[in-house]
């Protein structure tokens, strides 16, 4: 089985970045097909490179999505967007 982690994030910043980490490194990448961002309205917005840039490496990577609120609408509007 496999699974897909929705990490819903309003200015994370760097801590967005550690957690996508900290998944890639603790599950086991024949379990983690995906992981989905959701930026709730940060200001400055997430940005993908910073998000994928370490994870080019061993294994291919695990696909990393990025996806955006224009404007700050709450946790349970970014779990269901992811």
């Amino acid at each position: 089985e496999t699974m897909s982690v929705v990490l819903p994030c309003a200015f994370e910043g760097e801590f967005a970045t550690r957690t996508v980490d900290s998944l890639r490194r603790n599950t086991a990448s024949h379990r983690l097909k995906e992981i989905i961002v959701v930026d709730d309205g940060s200001t400055p917005p997430l940005q993908k490179e910073p998000l994928t840039a370490n994870f080019r490496g061993a294994g291919g990577g695990v696909p990393v999505r990025l996806l955006r609120h224009e404007k700050t609408r709450g946790l349970i509007a970014a779990k269901k967007t992811g």
